[in-house]
């Protein structure tokens, strides 16, 4: 807990095969502890491959047999993949509709080493889930998704709107009064599509002018205050991983910060901070008009009008399971960042279009 005093917990596993350090927030610390321990289990799952389950075929045999294409689930910037190479596929349901679908095992786990990947995907952890329901944890894999996908698109060119602080309520409010008072900048975006309000919230300590500590965190929620709730809980979060500095990847991600001057680093953060505050702002109204149930089924019909056929779901878990832990996979959808580099057709096509850059 830093000066914001929101609680922000570290579960972790010494002998994982990804991320051995998982982080976890909350408006309690109870909450917090669960969070963290809950996104460990979640990166355990993903690394238990069932070898029985592979199937191997190329990229090139699946398309013709299947009508799948590999290019739906955003290869990696600069990855190559033979055609006729063989890698694993897993078939997963259809939450959509009809039969089994398969996609590439580097899709559901991760890592996934040969022979069932071939780093032509990167294995991420988006989509996971962990809940005491399935419908929970399928509900939040997919609010993962699309997430991860509306924010593809702002890297390259916002559409999400200004938000202005005087929106959110409740929580997310009382977590907006901390971040004031403990002298730290706080800046909002939202946007409204398929269903559910992205929203994105950055933390600056602007006096220190280290882009180390400017620090976001994005969420989707069929409710705005909640989604707002859990995108500055992110925000937080992130800062305080800083500030603890025992996550595994922090050398990459603090990298391109480490290297920048006072004046450059004190330029960037101003120029992020303003993009935040331009453009035509959100409104209450907005909000009111579009708070909806919050269902997996009603998402799936949001998603699918949005032209995404299927929504795809890999069970970890057994029914009876006191936890159940699911991977969403939706093809077609985005996952681009600058530590993934991941690139679909729909981001590729936005690009081209916008004039913007990865």
């Amino acid at each position: 807990m830093d000066v914001i005093g929101v609680p922000v917990y570290s579960a972790i596993r010494p002998l994982s095969l990804t991320l051995a350090v998982n982080a976890g927030k909350g408006m309690t610390r109870e909450a917090a502890k669960i969070s963290a321990i809950m996104e460990a289990i979640e990166y355990w799952h993903a690394e238990q491959i069932p070898a029985e389950a592979a199937h191997f075929a190329s990229s090139a045999a699946m398309h013709a047999e299947h009508g799948i294409s590999i290019l739906d689930f955003c290869p990696e910037l600069g990855a190559t993949l033979e055609r006729t190479q063989p890698i694993g596929w897993v078939p997963l349901e259809n939450l959509s509709g009809g039969a089994a679908v398969f996609v590439p095992m580097e899709c559901v786990f991760m890592p996934c080493p040969p022979p069932y990947g071939a780093n032509f995907l990167r294995a991420t952890s988006c989509g996971m889930a962990c809940g005491t329901t399935i419908e929970q944890a399928t509900l939040h894999a997919v609010c993962e998704v699309v997430e991860r996908h509306q924010q593809s698109f702002d890297i390259v060119a916002p559409r999400s709107r200004a938000t202005p602080l005087r929106l959110p309520t409740g929580d997310a409010a009382e977590l907006a009064e901390k971040i004031d008072a403990a002298g730290l900048t706080l800046k909002m975006r939202a946007r409204y599509d398929m269903g559910l309000f992205y929203v994105d919230a950055v933390v600056a300590a602007t006096e220190s002018a280290s882009l180390s500590y400017v620090n976001g965190g994005t969420s989707c929620h069929s409710d705005f205050q909640l989604a707002a709730r859990a995108a500055l809980l992110e925000a937080i979060q992130s800062r305080l991983t800083v500030i603890h500095g025992g996550r595994d990847d922090l050398d990459e991600r603090l990298a391109p910060s480490t290297s920048k001057t006072y004046d450059v680093s004190k330029s960037e953060i101003e120029r992020i901070l303003n993009a935040y505050s331009s453009g035509i702002e959100v409104t209450a109204q907005e909000i009111r008009m579009h708070s909806r149930e919050h269902a997996v089924a009603r998402l799936i019909d949001e998603i699918r009008s949005a032209g995404f056929a299927r929504v795809l779901r890999h069970r970890f878990t057994q029914p009876d399971d006191p936890l159940q832990v699911v991977r969403v996979v939706i093809p077609q959808m985005e996952h681009f960042s600058r530590a993934t580099g991941k690139l679909g057709l729909r981001l590729l096509d936005y690009i081209r279009s916008t004039g913007g850059r990865p």
